[in-house]
């Protein structure tokens, strides 16, 4: 009789450390399957955060070409002018010098 009742009882241990091996084993199944997703949002943000960089490079790089644009047409207009102030100043001489001789 004796050894029956110990013999449920070991039994009893060996039924609650079973289902708590089970629970342990499903809350590690739970940290893996968490540890995947989270690895994935991971990788799916570095992805993210490449593409949005490459973007920006790219906007910058067609700013940089726009700028070089934009001085390269500001200089011209820049030596354009020079060259019509220079004509004006050139022409208001030649005709001050004319008037300058009809009188």
């Amino acid at each position: 009789e004796q050894l029956r009742q110990e013999n449920g009882r070991l039994r009893s241990e060996v039924l609650k450390a079973r289902q708590e091996l089970d629970a342990i084993k499903k809350q590690n199944e739970d940290l893996w399957n968490r540890n995947d997703l989270l690895q994935n949002e991971r990788r799916e943000n570095t992805d993210q955060i490449e593409e949005d960089f490459d973007y920006w490079r790219r906007e910058v790089d067609k700013v940089r070409t726009q700028n070089e644009k934009l001085k390269a047409k500001c200089k011209d207009l820049e030596e354009e002018l020079a060259a019509k102030v220079k004509a004006v100043f050139e022409m208001s001489d030649l005709a001050n010098a004319q008037a300058a001789q009809l009188q």
